[in-house]
């Protein structure tokens, strides 16, 4: 698939047009959304690529408020937790969702560089 390009005559014809592939990319995530089962009951997550970069920010680990950041209803988090979902299956949960959106496999940002030390 080549990637989408600017239109205007007045831009380099070279530039990829991140606006237009993000909006092809989300016409397609709307209409699936991320469904699993835990323990016999059936949730449903929104596709990744529509998960808000404000979501990824900070929650104080609050996973209640991450999963309603990225658009899940109140009761996926209630019904996890009232099921008694661990981090290790959090994990899982997460992995599976970016792999269904076609994102799995994004490396981890680097840690920032520390400042100079002090040691001698």
């Amino acid at each position: 698939m080549t990637p989408p390009r600017a239109a205007a005559a007045d831009l380099d014809l070279d530039l990829y047009d991140l606006s237009a592939a993000a909006n092809a990319a989300l016409a397609e995530a709307i209409e699936r959304p991320f469904r699993f089962t835990y323990k016999g009951v059936i949730y449903e997550l929104p596709n990744q690529k529509l998960w808000p970069l404000s979501a990824m920010e900070d929650t104080k680990g609050d996973i209640g408020t991450f999963l309603t950041g990225i658009g899940a209803k109140p009761e996926v988090y209630e019904g996890l937790a009232a099921a008694g979902l661990v981090v290790g299956e959090l994990h899982l949960l997460m992995e599976a969702a970016a792999a269904d959106a076609g994102v799995g496999n994004l490396p981890n940002s680097k840690r920032p560089a520390r400042p100079g030390s002090t040691r001698t």
